[in-house]
């Protein structure tokens, strides 16, 4: 019997997510605006693979630990409903703009902030630390401003956790308007497209 064979095509039989009728927040980031918009018209691509669903489960309960973890410092944290995607969002100006948070972190009763948790592979993380986020990943980058333009809020914190060793590392971004205002300039020229760019 190859047991793990059977747990994969168990995997492999979930039923895909339904597809988001909107720009999402986290790919207004990507290079590709024809992903983007692939992805908005809901054109089909490859389903993912077993493991691709595992990376990603790890990850979302990996997050949850470190929400976990912030409480437990004391901090006040407005995180997602069990089994969600997120705390929802979207632009006040072009509601097809839009995203789910990973959480809001109260830094005081009126200090209010984005919170991000990505996780990584040594290699990765390494180059979080090293760089910083806006030149590790643009993409992530990209999300977390739209999170925050989204919110009307000025700055975020990005924690970054490697799935290697457990090792973290956080930094505080702020809040850029003109970025902003080009993500979502970029999420309406998309949105708009007849054909694919």
């Amino acid at each position: 019997m190859d047991f793990i064979k059977i747990l994969d095509e168990a995997i492999a039989n979930i039923p895909a997510d339904e597809p988001r009728r909107y720009i999402g927040a986290s790919g207004i980031g990507n290079d590709c605006s024809r992903k983007i918009w692939n992805d908005y018209n809901c054109v089909q691509g490859k389903p993912i693979t077993p493991r691709q669903r595992r990376t990603f489960e790890t990850g979302k309960i990996l997050e949850d630990m470190v929400l976990n973890y912030i409480e437990l410092a004391g901090f006040k944290i407005i995180r997602p409903e069990p089994g969600s995607k997120g705390i929802p969002c979207q632009d006040e100006e072009y509601p097809l703009f839009q995203g789910h948070m990973d959480g809001l972190l109260y830094l005081t009763e009126t200090n209010v902030v984005v919170l991000e948790l990505k996780t990584a592979k040594s290699s990765e993380y390494k180059k979080f630390v090293d760089i910083g986020l806006k030149a590790w990943s643009p993409t992530y980058y990209s999300q977390v401003m739209s999170y925050m333009g989204m919110n009307k809020l000025k700055r975020a914190l990005i924690i970054v956790l490697n799935k290697d060793n457990a090792e973290w590392h956080c930094e505080w971004i702020e809040f850029d308007e003109i970025t902003y205002c080009e993500l979502r300039a970029k999420a309406m020229h998309i949105s708009q497209a007849e054909t694919p760019p």
